[in-house]
């Protein structure tokens, strides 16, 4: 999912589908936050629609890897989808609550 800055309201979200075996891309959906009622809104639905698209089309969803979307993170598991984080957005929450703790004074 692309969008805008943190912090910034987002027109469009563009959302990759990219099967990791054959690093092909199998799909790309483009949302207007006007459609789903909000920016925040965009990437659970782009998922959805993406989901939709290759499940229509016969394609068996073994697992996604995606970041830490609280919206996204509860859609794949009620749809039992193994769900795995994306090791740089992991890294960057983790770095960031480095920087904190080390700014602290003792």
């Amino acid at each position: 999912m692309r969008a805008d800055s943190p912090g910034h309201s987002a027109k469009y979200g563009s959302y990759t589908m990219m099967d990791l075996r054959t690093n092909t891309i199998v799909d790309i959906q483009l949302v207007q936050s006007n459609e789903v009622g909000g920016s925040n809104n965009m990437e659970k639905e782009d998922l959805t629609r993406s989901l939709s698209l290759l499940e229509s089309c016969g394609v068996n969803i073994d697992c996604i890897v995606t970041d830490r979307h609280p919206q996204v993170q509860k859609f794949l598991r009620e749809r039992n989808i193994t769900h795995y984080y994306d090791v740089w957005h992991f890294a960057k929450g983790i770095s960031k609550k480095l920087e904190a703790i080390s700014k602290q004074k003792d």
